[in-house]
This record gives structure tokens, sequence and C-alpha cells, in this order.
């Protein structure tokens, strides 16, 4: 075990934790130090054991998001389902079937809770929850997705565009 001190306050941890959060912060083209906030602040809400996926666990659909050189937060960011426009500034969006979604959508191939739009740090990313039918974008099943500004994805029977609001 090693001490790492990145601010005032110092935590125990594995030799190779740091070096593994550098690289899931790189790949997520996000602050590490924002990584780390965004994922204790989701542990401590949950009250669940905090774990954090590798970088490899991502999948492919990284390497099709631009890449950036600055960390400037992404604007506002307008998701259009089934017709309706919904306002993202900051904070998740759970799209589904389900009552407790913030987006419904209706449809035979559309799974209660079905996918995620979720600001990591001040980046949006589209995330599979494991329904059946999936999510696509350009014709690819995707599990995860950096989110650019004309995106679309596929859920069930349903289109899904994303544009930022500049």
């Amino acid at each position: 075990m090693s001490t790492i001190e990145k601010s005032v306050r110092q935590f125990e941890c594995p030799d190779d934790l740091w070096q593994k959060l550098e690289a899931m912060a790189h790949e997520l083209e996000c602050p590490i130090d924002a990584l780390v906030t965004t994922a204790l602040r989701r542990f401590i809400r949950s009250g669940q054991p905090l774990v954090l996926p590798t970088p490899a666990a991502l999948g492919p659909c990284l390497s099709m998001a631009p890449r950036f050189d600055d960390d400037k937060p992404d604007p506002p960011l307008v998701v259009r389902a089934a017709g309706v426009d919904h306002l993202l500034r900051g904070g998740d969006l759970v799209i589904g079937a389900g009552d407790e979604c913030d987006v419904i959508l209706v449809g035979e191939n559309v799974a209660a809770k079905h996918a995620l739009v979720e600001n990591i740090a001040g980046l949006y990313f589209v995330v599979d929850l494991g329904a059946p039918s999936g999510i696509s974008c350009r014709g690819q099943r995707i599990a995860r997705k950096r989110v650019v500004s004309g995106d679309e994805i596929v859920i069930g029977e349903h289109r899904v565009t994303f544009r930022f609001v500049e």
C-alpha cells in the first residue's frame, strides 16, 4: 500500500489504483479529479459498493467519440425522444418504458429501464442498461458512447437524438 496525496486529504490505496484511475480518466476524456469526485458522489448517494468499470469494459464505442484537448464541460444537452425535447443541464436521465423513467418510450422492445444518459464530470455518455434489444448508434450495437451533438441512437422502435445548446 502507498499513500497518495493529491490535496490536503490523504488516503491509502493499492499501489496501482491511481494509475488505473488515470487510465480510466484518459479513456473517458475527463480530468481524474472530476472522475473520482463523481464516482464518490454516486457511491455516497447509492449506499451500494463502489464499482469502477475498467476502460476495456467500456468497449470500442469510445473510439467513435472525438478527442478534445481541453477539459471544458459539454454545454446543456437536448435529448429528443418520441417527438419531445428534454433539456439536460448536468445530472442523469433514464430512458425506458417504466413510469419512474425521465423519458418514457412505449414499445415491445423497450425495457422498463433501457438506457441512461449520464453526466460524468460535465461530459455526457449514453449507456445501455442491459436491455435485451440493446441500443445502437450508426447501425452498431453499443454498450456506452460519448455523446456528440447530432448523434442518433435507436431504442426499440424509437430514434433518440442528441444536440448541444450553445
